[in-house]
């Protein structure tokens, strides 16, 4: 008899182990865990809540030795057998496994112990009839329990992280002489913080934060790497609540900063755009309090319009929308200037207003090719405490282009600039491929010099997509201001490496996969279908839709359904977001008979054999987060 302590503890264990997992995936927040756990498991709890409620009276009123025991064995072998059931269906779905990592498997220890207590006071307290009673009680609020263990050693946890994150943040300011970098937005971060990192790399020497790590403990674990002739420490920042990145900076005190988009991705827990917006923009405003600058991706609508209150430590970057350029007279570019000072670097495709963008731009299934072009002035907007800690000199410059001398553009007055740009695919009005492009001048924009020389690189790259070129162009602008050259800055491009993942092509037999999986947005979706848009053949798309969207679910969703239906012509849908993108794609007027709905990949991939054929093209965009089925 003293072992059934030891039987309920260890049964306990067994039935634990969904709850376990949902709770490594919410980071260990027991509040944020059972929420979670019982919108996707409530029927498993209301049935080992009846099935102990009815083992409990029966054992009350009737069950006695002999009979007690067949009860509690016939109900251990049918919850075990339920929830080992369930574990193996929701295997086939679940996106990310539990990781037997040390805090889970102190997790476990810590649960197993603190029941096998809590059974033995009972046990030594109770009859053995009330504690068969109190036993199957216990079974039935499991989560519970498991949330009150899970709340104690979450305490010591929480100690011990706040301990060891404390001896980073030191580790960190004992190299004052390490130009510190912070990586923040909806998309992009670590594709950015990669391509950055191997363009510094050609100069310097440079730590980055490890793999996708964003997070306090990541960026603890990743500062482990500095040491005294690190010149440059790269951290991405990752947040999902307001003040997240606020608590990042306090670790890291970066001297610069890199905003790389904004979309509602995570209005779930951030519940709005503008505490979207202002938690991104809690690096500006600590690389604004240090007297750095920041790189802004300008292609980002959300960073457009956010940056015109802002101060003038900026540097913008983008693309051409869609390979058009904007124009330099763009109202958003003439306010984002208006009344800024010389810490503003822009960047983008448009030329005008610009310190750096991209332009001639081509592209195709094997890889991208375009020129980027860099304002001089951008290292002027970098402090003097930077410039010494990495010895920044001006040295040769690569070839430049003078805008002065650009002719045929219309009503190029002495106000404004104006720009000749060109483009590697057919536009209207243009003529041949490569033509240039005259852009009108940008009027209104304070102190515009007439005369502005760029230095300009032609940049060939294996990535693919307009959403990598974006990329590219943000880390190249925060590349030259550190005082990376063009030429380094185009090699270190050169010998970039698809990222598994993102926008990555796969030939599979007679198949092209373009695997966009990693995560998903809006702007990430769209940019993936431009990319879809290059290739021949048929192309089809397989998506489950975003996720974390709050109130904007249905709309985000219906939104991508358009795309889908302007780009591909057929459309795999999986799980509860595909209604939402069907309607979009009904409102677009796509044929439905081309449209499969499917409730999980697992049951999709049966039918790909039979839905896809060779020359087909077909796009997996986007994934659950990691605590969607």
């Amino acid at each position: 008899m003293i072992l059934l302590p030891f039987i309920g503890a260890l049964f306990m264990s067994v039935i634990s182990y969904n709850y376990m997992h949902y709770l490594q995936l919410n980071n260990y927040s027991a509040p944020g865990t059972l929420k979670n756990f019982a919108k996707k498991h409530w029927a498993e709890m209301i049935f080992l809540f009846i099935l102990s409620a009815f083992a409990a009276v029966i054992r009350v009123f009737w069950a006695e030795g002999f009979y007690a025991a067949v009860i509690f064995t016939g109900y251990v072998l049918s919850a075990a057998a339920f929830v080992l059931t369930r574990n193996k269906i929701r295997k086939k779905n679940i996106k990310k496994p539990l990781a037997p990592t040390a805090r889970m498997r102190r997790q476990f220890a810590f649960a197993f112990c603190f029941n096998l207590f809590v059974f033995y006071i009972i046990y030594i307290t109770c009859a053995i009839k009330f504690y068969a009673v109190f036993s199957y009680v216990i079974f039935g609020i499991y989560t519970a329990d498991f949330s009150i263990s899970s709340v104690i050693i979450g305490a010591f946890e929480n100690i011990n992280n706040k301990r060891y994150i404390k001896n980073a943040e030191k580790r960190l300011s004992a190299y004052p002489n390490a130009v510190k970098i912070g990586i923040t937005g909806s998309y992009g971060k670590t594709s950015v913080k990669n391509i950055l990192k191997a363009m510094t790399e050609k100069k310097y020497v440079v730590i980055a934060t490890e793999k996708n790590y964003n997070t306090p403990l990541g960026t603890a674990i990743s500062s482990e790497l500095i040491g005294e002739n690190t010149q440059i420490f790269i951290a991405e920042m990752g947040a999902r609540r307001v003040g997240e990145i606020d608590e990042l900076c306090r670790i890291v005190k970066p001297d610069c900063g890199i905003i790389t988009g904004i979309t509602s991705q995570h209005t779930e827990t951030f519940k709005s755009l503008e505490n979207i917006i202002s938690t991104k923009f809690e690096l500006y405003r600590s690389v604004e309090s240090a007297g750095g600058f920041c790189v802004f991706n300008y292609d980002d609508a959300n960073i457009r319009e956010a940056v015109r209150e802002k101060a003038d430590n900026i540097i913008l970057s983008g693309t051409c929308k869609d390979g058009v350029l904007i124009s330099a007279d763009d109202a958003n570019i003439r306010e984002a200037k208006r009344g800024k000072t010389d810490n503003i670097i822009l960047s983008g495709t448009d030329g005008g207003g610009i310190h750096c963008y991209a332009a001639d731009i081509s592209a195709s299934a094997e890889g991208s090719g375009f020129t980027l072009f860099f304002d001089p002035k951008i290292r002027g907007k970098v402090s003097q405490s930077i410039r010494n800690r990495l010895k920044i000199k001006e040295g040769e410059k690569s070839e430049s282009i003078n805008f002065s001398e650009c002719g045929d553009i219309p009503n190029a007055g002495e106000k404004g600039e104006s720009t000749s740009l060109f483009r590697g695919s057919d536009m209207p009005n243009t003529g041949k491929k490569g033509e240039s492009i005259n852009l009108s001048e940008c009027k209104d924009i304070p102190n515009a010099d007439k005369k502005r020389e760029f230095e300009k690189i032609a940049v060939s790259t294996r990535l693919i997509g307009r959403a990598n070129i974006i990329n590219i162009t943000v880390a190249a602008a925060a590349a030259y201001a550190l005082g990376v050259s063009p030429k380094e800055i185009g090699e270190a491009a050169a010998e970039l490496k698809p990222v598994p993942h993102r926008t990555e092509v796969i030939k599979s037999g007679g198949l092209t996969i373009i695997d966009d999986t990693y995560n998903s947005n809006p702007a990430g979706a769209a940019a993936a279908l431009n990319t879809l848009a290059m290739f021949s053949g048929r192309r089809a798309v397989v998506a489950c839709g975003f996720a974390e969207q709050g109130k904007n679910l249905a709309a985000a969703n219906g939104e991508f359904g358009k795309k889908i239906a302007e780009t591909a012509e057929l459309a795999v849908l999986i799980g509860a977001g595909a209604r939402y993108i069907l309607n979009g794609m009904r409102a677009a007027g796509f044929d439905e008979k081309k449209v499969f709905l499917y409730p999980s990949l697992a049951e999709a991939k049966k039918d790909f054999s039979r839905l896809f054929k060779n020359g087909d093209v077909i796009l997996f965009e986007n994934d659950m987060p990691d605590d969607k089925e």
